[in-house]
């Protein structure tokens, strides 16, 4: 079963259900996938691991998948966003007790690299 290529297709719209599960696998970040292998979505959605591996594919599912990924983006920045003051006082507090990492993120934060022209 492979989807009727649509030019017009930009990914907002919902695919059929197993195909958005495969959009759903490819745009959610390995640490946070339900499945976290294709054999294991294969064996959910009752098809060989090779039909999944076809399926990631498909243009409509690429599409879908990207548009996907760029809503999870919005969304993960705006909760950092949201939460920037608390970011940036436990990378203070880090820095403060030694944490290198930390106090470069403070660094970059309280003096940006320029561009000289």
């Amino acid at each position: 079963m492979t989807i009727k290529p649509n030019e017009n297709y930009d990914g907002a719209e919902p695919l059929s259900p197993e195909f958005e599960e495969i959009a759903e696998f490819l745009a959610t970040p390995k640490q946070i996938r339900e499945f976290k292998t294709f054999t294991d979505l294969a064996r959910h959605l009752n098809v060989s691991r090779m039909t999944v591996y076809r399926w990631t594919r498909d243009v409509a599912v690429l599409r879908r998948a990207e548009y996907l990924l760029a809503q999870n983006r919005l969304k993960g920045d705006l909760v950092a966003r949201l939460n920037w003051e608390r970011i940036v006082m436990g990378q203070v507090r880090a820095a403060l007790k030694g944490d290198t990492r930390a106090a470069k993120f403070c660094q970059e934060c309280a003096w940006p690299a320029v561009p000289f022209f």
